[in-house]
């Protein structure tokens, strides 16, 4: 091939192209070649090398897939699912090429601090964390919980020596990033004792109603999940799909309910008053409700009976015959989930949705079965620290207005969009905001303080249990590149931090790698005697009680996967319906439809796939694919019914200013006809920082547009938009 010169590239191209000059693609490729014989220099080389296959595990969201890298020498080329992975054998797009994401435009090599002109200069790494240790030393003396530490994926070894450190400094804060958690807290708010992890049973089911859960687009695992959905009908849970938006779930669901923004926990409650007021509802766990009877005078009875399927339907736009029709599928066609889905664009259902998806989980008896929702063993520490003094986790929504004055966020792995007036509203007025990232893209505040950090397959990081696992699972993802000089993990900051500032570690020492502690969890995981490990490399899985603490751990270095066993079914004791505490009888009794005004005709409803909207960097040629196809729509893309887009005056693909009382920001107008009318279903991301363009600071915020409301949710608004 030593004389292969681009001529001969571009004529073998083109005598692809002969046959096929109807179609886009092959002119598409052709102009690439073209521009790639260009630019040779853009080409990844690769060293010479024995080719090998390596097992891992990725890191980039909790889905927990099992990946096979391909190397040159220890130089990763491809990325491939492992078939057969008790967790999860596929994956997503980012999954396939997160091998690049080291060369991403907005890498960062060296911190990055904010000067008085407000730019970000680029200074020494020393000098950085000396000014962080200044900081954290003058908020420590400012009062009690001044500083916080926000971690984006808790549950890690590093997510307890954050806990740690913060307890042996007092006054220190630990803050949870929000999670999609199958509405674990609401279920919490309803059982007089707390319940432990709760996965679900999917495989179990017969009947799923999702209330907007991206079931079949990237949640979750993706491999468990589609793969259960691609089954025969016959031969797999049917799929009931309540959702606004014409998400790739719904038009692929055996049934779309259509509902209006903001019309859950109506759906719910309807559903829940026809499985009552047919006696389609199991005996055994309702009778375990405080509020729940045999006769009719049953709070949460008295609250159903508003609910008919007549007024269920005027709220959610459904017929009151769709409405009967579900609710009897739902409670005969058991063992049925109702599932609540976080939107990664526009947050989480509102607290009375979120009961009321609960209570026909309690009605249906669902909760603590085998097809329902199961409990699930949580993973043990390191050993060594069950006894050790941490900081409890605390959740954004109930840290106090104004009183944070230096906030460090983990962005070291990619994880779910925070609102930024969550952020904003316990920021003090010289509140400080320090990042220890990978990547310079800032997420939803200005950023004070960059600290580099390394990217995704430079370093060993845990892979901990999916949110909806009915088992826990353990795994790690391992290292193929050299990691930069002078980028920090967060164990190596915590020490550093700890030595300057003083502060003791509860056990000694602070471990200077958090490898020290992932082998202390190998061999807590090893002391229960439970579970099995699985080896890609031969498709199998073993006891592993058959191995040492030594071996197991060596396993999992080298791409293995822990899975527990089964933990034993259990029903909930006791339980409200309407919640423990004084609100949620008062939520639901609110529970009605998000209406517009005159001033603002419309209702936004943002929205993102689930890598989409995350702060963080997207490979860059997943993003080129992502942008030129249109597979997806892009950031500041509006949805809209053509019809309602010709009421208001609107053409397709036309710029158009979309306003809410909170701000504007400029979109691009995408007729749809499976959009309700009077709906605007607005893309928050990606955004350009993340796809390696111009600087995430010059960006207009999509969830700004939209104000928190009570409970953290944000997805209806009242909206108008007119052309540019």
């Amino acid at each position: 091939m030593g004389g292969f010169s681009r001529r001969n590239f571009l004529a073998l191209l083109g005598g692809g192209v002969v046959g096929t000059v109807a179609s886009p693609l092959p002119w598409k490729l052709l102009d690439d070649a073209a521009i790639w014989t260009q630019n040779w220099a853009w080409l990844p080389r690769l060293p010479r090398g024995p080719l090998s296959q390596k097992l891992s595990h990725c890191s980039l969201c909790p889905g927990s897939c099992g990946l096979r890298v391909r190397c040159v020498g220890k130089h990763p080329y491809g990325v491939a699912p492992v078939p057969g992975h008790p967790v999860s054998g596929a994956l997503c797009a980012a999954g396939f090429t997160m091998h690049h994401l080291r060369y991403h435009p907005s890498r960062l090599r060296s911190a990055l601090l904010r000067d008085g002109a407000g730019d970000l200069q680029t200074v020494a790494n020393d000098e950085a964390v000396a000014k962080l240790a200044g900081w954290l030393a003058d908020a420590a003396g400012s009062g009690e919980e001044a500083f916080a530490i926000l971690d984006n994926r808790p549950g890690r070894v590093e997510s307890l020596l954050y806990q740690a450190f913060l307890g042996a400094m007092g006054g220190g804060v630990y803050l949870t990033g929000p999670a999609e958690d199958l509405g674990a807290p609401a279920l919490s708010n309803m059982l007089d004792r707390p319940s432990g992890p709760l996965g679900v049973d999917l495989s179990g089911a017969r009947t799923v109603l999702s209330f907007g859960a991206a079931l079949l687009d990237g949640w979750s695992s993706p491999g468990r999940t589609l793969g259960l959905f691609a089954d025969a009908p016959s031969a797999r849970p049917e799929l009931i799909q309540a959702e606004t938006r014409p998400s790739r779930t719904a038009l692929k669901a055996d049934h779309w309910l259509r509902i209006k923004p903001g019309s859950e926990a109506a759906l719910a409650l309807g559903l829940a008053h026809v499985i009552v007021k047919e006696e389609l509802y199991d005996r055994d766990t309702t009778g375990a409700a405080h509020d729940f009877s045999g006769h009719e005078d049953g709070e949460y009875r008295t609250l159903l009976r508003r609910f008919s399927p007549a007024l269920a339907g005027s709220v959610t736009g459904l017929s009151p015959d769709e409405i009967r029709k579900t609710a009897r599928r739902f409670a005969q066609n058991t063992p049925s989930v109702a599932i609540i889905g976080a939107d990664a664009g526009g947050g989480p259902l509102d607290p009375a949705a979120q009961l009321a998806i609960w209570g026909l989980n309690l009605l249906v008896g669902s909760v603590g079965r085998t097809g329902g929702f199961v409990p699930r063993r949580p993973l043990p520490r390191p050993a060594g620290w069950s006894n050790t003094h941490i900081a409890p986790a605390r959740k954004v929504s109930d840290i106090p207005d104004g009183s944070i004055r230096l906030l460090l966020v983990d962005d070291t792995l990619p994880g779910p969009p925070l609102h930024p007036g969550a952020l904003d509203r316990m920021l003090a007025r010289d509140g400080r905001v320090v990042r220890l990232s990978p990547y310079e893209i800032s997420p939803t505040l200005p950023t004070h303080m960059v600290l580099p950090a390394p990217a995704p397959m430079e370093t060993l990081v845990e892979v901990l249990t999916p949110f909806d696992a009915p088992v826990a699972s353990y795994g790690l993802a391992a290292p193929f590149y050299e990691r930069p000089a002078g980028t920090l993990s967060p164990s190596e900051l915590i020490r550093d931090l700890a030595e300057r500032g003083g502060i003791a570690s509860p056990r000694g020492s602070w471990p200077s790698k958090a490898a020290h502690l992932m082998l202390a969890r190998a061999h807590a995981i090893h002391a229960t005697g439970r579970g099995h490990i699985f080896r890609g490399d031969r498709g199998e899985s073993t006891l592993a009680a058959a191995f040492t603490g030594e071996a197991l751990w060596e396993r999992l270095r080298n791409g293995a996967c822990w899975t527990d066993d089964r933990a034993p079914a259990s029903r909930p004791a006791q339980f409200h319906f309407l919640g423990t505490d004084a609100e949620g009888k008062s939520r639901l009794l609110a529970t009605g439809e998000a209406a517009g005004t005159s001033d603002y005709p419309l209702t936004l409803m943002p929205f993102a796939w689930s890598r989409g909207a995350a702060p963080g960097a997207l490979p860059q040629l997943m993003s080129k694919l992502y942008r030129e196809s249109e597979l997806r729509p892009a950031a500041g893309d509006a949805l809209i019914n053509p019809a309602t887009a010709r009421e208001l005056g609107l053409r397709d693909r036309a710029a158009a200013t979309l306003e809410t009382p909170s701000g504007s920001r400029r979109v691009r107008i995408r007729f749809d006809g499976a959009v309700a009318p009077d709906v605007v279903h607005l893309c928050a991301g990606p955004e350009n920082g993340s796809l390696g363009d111009e600087p995430y600071d010059s960006e207009e915020s999509t969830l700004a547009l939209s104000p928190i409301q009570t409970g953290g949710s944000w997805r209806a608004t009242p909206a108008r938009i007119r052309e540019a």
